[in-house]
């Protein structure tokens, strides 16, 4: 069944407040939750926060935060600069709400996009978890800079 925005409000409330069940945070969610923060604070402001509000939702949900589970860095920056350039593409009067509808359409079954732009593994790569690291295969046309500010690809 497809999601409304009363259902995008409901995640980004859930994940602010901790109480969204970790199963229901699944990547369609994910692209639900980001593309709202995106669409409001816009994508440096959406990275800083989702950098900060990740670690601790996991926690919440029993989950931990390490070498091998829990934040991960360059897919949390990937996610944000895509969602960045689709979002930007909207018409600029669309709520937020519909902005995350359009975004979960176009991503919210494609989890393993990052394929398309790493040649290595990046979900298990314990550098790419604990700091950004650039695409090499497809960089994308914008990327967020290591201090979270816009910078030329």
């Amino acid at each position: 069944m497809p999601w409304t925005p009363a259902d995008i409000h409901r995640l980004r409330r859930g994940f602010d407040s901790h109480t969204l069940p970790g199963t229901e945070f699944n990547h369609a969610a994910h692209i639900a939750v980001g593309a709202m923060y995106v669409s409001e604070l816009g994508p440096e402001a959406a990275l800083a926060h989702l950098q900060q509000a990740i670690p601790p939702y996991n926690e919440s949900q029993g989950g931990q935060n390490t070498d091998t589970s829990g934040y991960h860095e360059t897919l949390t920056r990937f996610w944000v600069e895509r969602l960045a350039e689709f979002v930007a593409a909207l018409p600029p009067e669309l709520p937020p709400a519909e902005r995350s509808l359009a975004a979960v359409e176009a991503f919210g079954a494609r989890s393993k996009l990052h394929e398309q732009y790493y040649s290595f593994d990046v979900v298990n790569s314990l550098e790419a978890r604990k700091g950004w690291i650039a695409p090499d295969k497809h960089p994308g046309p914008a990327q967020l800079t290591a201090d979270g500010g816009s910078g030329a690809s």
